[in-house]
This record gives C-alpha cells, structure tokens and sequence, in this order.
C-alpha cells in the first residue's frame, strides 16, 4: 500500500514540476504581461527544483523525503496565496475566495496525508 501512495505522491509531484516548467516557459516567452517574466521563471524553476527534489527523495524511499514534501508543498500553497494577494485586483478573485481557500486546504491535507502514509511513520493500524 505504501508504495502505491509513493507512487501516487511522485505523481503528484510530477504535474506541478510540469505546470511551473509551463509557467517558466511562458514566461521565458513573454506572454505573461502582469507580472515581470524573470520573476515568473525564476520562482517556477525554483519549485521545479524543489518538487523535482521531493519526488527524487521519494522514488529513493529516503527518510526525509515525506516530510520535505509536506514543507514544500504546505510552502507552495502559501507561496501562491501570497501571490494572490499581491498581484491579483479584479472583484471575481473575492468571489472565488472561498473555493480557493477549501482547495488550498483540502490539496494540502491531502498531500500530507499521502506523504506521511507513504513514509512508513504513521501508526501501525490494530489487527
């Protein structure tokens, strides 16, 4: 079971290293006109590196790959809810709000969930 949710996590993994490589291209392209494209780039390849890290971590079964993924996940969330309220001024985003905090929390209880599960660490269940 444990390797299933591995490799579900890896997987995980692999779509947001493909959505920030995404974001990096398109900046690197200029179509990305409200924000500065170095900015973009250089944030998406950041964590391309650290989801690509975690992901590594995790096909090696290292000790410290699940709770690093947690971090890095729990941190891109807040990364983006940053980035939400730094850039983002039309009256819809208030609107959607509420979808999108239910989202954050939900995605990250669940990759915590999966990632401590995976990891071997949580509690044996009774037989």
């Amino acid at each position: 079971m444990r390797h299933l949710l591995r490799i579900l996590l890896i997987g995980i993994l692999l779509l947001l290293i493909a959505a920030n490589l995404a974001r990096a291209w398109l900046a690197a392209q200029w179509l990305a006109g409200w924000q500065p494209d170095a900015y973009i780039a250089l944030v998406s390849l950041l964590w391309t590196a650290a989801f690509g890290g975690c992901a590594l971590g995790l096909a090696g079964n290292r000790r410290w790959a699940a709770p690093a993924t947690i971090i890095a996940y729990l941190g891109y969330q807040l990364y983006l809810w940053l980035e939400r309220l730094a850039f983002v001024r039309a009256s819809e985003a208030i609107e959607r709000a509420g979808w999108m905090i239910l989202l954050s929390v939900l995605s990250s209880v669940a990759i915590s969930l999966i990632a401590w599960q995976s990891s071997g660490r949580a509690r044996p269940s009774a037989r």
